[in-house]
């Protein structure tokens, strides 16, 4: 709870002052509200674009028996709808969790509460705030406390006390093996382990996440990784088996698939098989184009491949696309990266500025 207040409270917060934007607008605009309830497309279309939107408002909306075109002329059959986030807003707490967090530091610390002391400054924490504990942390603790903080604990001491950083996430494994914390803790360890060079342990933690919660959510992020360690190892058929079975899993479809064909480019890239990772970057770019990001990398990648094939010309048109159809989606970066390799290609056009 501690950890989710602090992370939510702002994302929460903006969600409800874009959405509550959204239905002034819808108020204001009779134009705008003509389009939006005459034409259930263009709602779904707005909301699919708008992902700051509270997205439960479009079923709201959508399946209200008062919704349709009456509603051009006035607003109030659907006015509980609109009132429920007005009041929201209104109703929404003035206190940040940072100002909760430290006057309850401050009252636990007084008390030499040591256990709700570590509490506070886990939701400090993770508001980015980072303040030293009253005494330093040690493995004695661990028994005192409850996974999550045990997680804060180990991703404190990580930058000074790796060490121990590592001891900690071994106790949650050890202490809370069912528990949700001990994904959190084989992602840690293996990620600490692939910076430290141990690609095969890396791989053996995210195994494990697989094999012991094969349910969590979490689940294609980690097959993902687990593909990006193998090719990074020189194993770049298992990689692409991963991302075959994430391609095989309906559910996923969405940003899990764009990344499970990008990084099937890339795997068969690592080995100088361009014709291969072509194919798999422009299905990237043609079938997931609502993904700006990804889809500006594909646009790239292919290019790249494009090269590797001798096709010139071929890798100056993907990028030429690109430069066309995302100058006013593409993150700023890829975008200019997209720029410099067309201007590196075809030096005699001036790249066009991003809107």
């Amino acid at each position: 709870l501690i950890e989710g207040y602090a992370e939510k409270y702002n994302t929460n917060k903006a969600q409800l002052e874009k959405t509550v934007e959204f239905l002034d607008k819808l108020d204001n605009d009779i134009e705008f509200r003509t389009q939006i309830v005459t034409d259930r497309g263009y709602l779904f279309e707005y909301f699919y674009v708008n992902s700051d939107l509270d997205q439960t408002l479009y079923n709201r909306l959508r399946n209200h028996p008062q919704f349709g075109e009456w509603l051009v002329q006035d607003l109030a059959p659907i006015n509980e709808v609109i009132a429920i986030y007005r009041k929201q807003l209104a109703d929404y707490p003035t206190e940040t969790p940072v100002e909760f967090f430290r006057d309850q530091l401050a009252q636990f610390k007084a008390k030499q509460q040591r256990v709700a002391e570590a509490r506070m400054l886990m939701g400090l924490y993770r508001s980015d705030v980072e303040l030293a504990p009253s005494q330093s942390y040690d493995s004695a603790f661990f028994s005192e406390v409850t996974p999550r903080v045990l997680l804060y604990i180990a991703d404190y001491s990580r930058a000074d006390r790796l060490d121990f950083a590592i001891e900690a996430w071994n106790e949650v494994l050890a202490t809370y093996p069912t528990d949700d914390a001990a994904i959190v803790s084989y992602m840690r360890l293996a990620d600490v382990s692939n910076q430290r060079g141990d690609k095969p342990s890396a791989l053996n933690y995210l195994e494990a996440i697989q094999a012991q919660f094969p349910g969590t959510p979490k689940l294609p992020g980690v097959i993902l990784r687990q593909g990006e360690l193998l090719s990074s190892m020189g194993r770049g058929e298992e990689a692409r088996e991963k991302y075959q079975y994430i391609l095989r899993v309906p559910d996923w479809r969405g940003l899990v698939h764009a990344r499970a064909l990008f990084q099937t480019g890339e795997a068969y890239m690592a080995e100088s098989k361009y014709a291969e990772a072509h194919g798999f970057f422009e299905r990237t770019f043609l079938g997931y184009s609502q993904f700006s990001e990804w889809c500006a990398r594909a646009y790239l990648a292919d290019a790249e491949a494009l090269l590797g094939m001798g096709a010139k010309a071929d890798a100056i048109a993907t990028l030429t696309e690109a430069n066309e159809t995302l100058a006013e989606a593409a993150p700023a970066a890829l975008f200019d990266a997209i720029q410099a390799k067309l201007q590196e290609l075809q030096p005699s056009v001036a790249p066009s500025p991003q809107s």
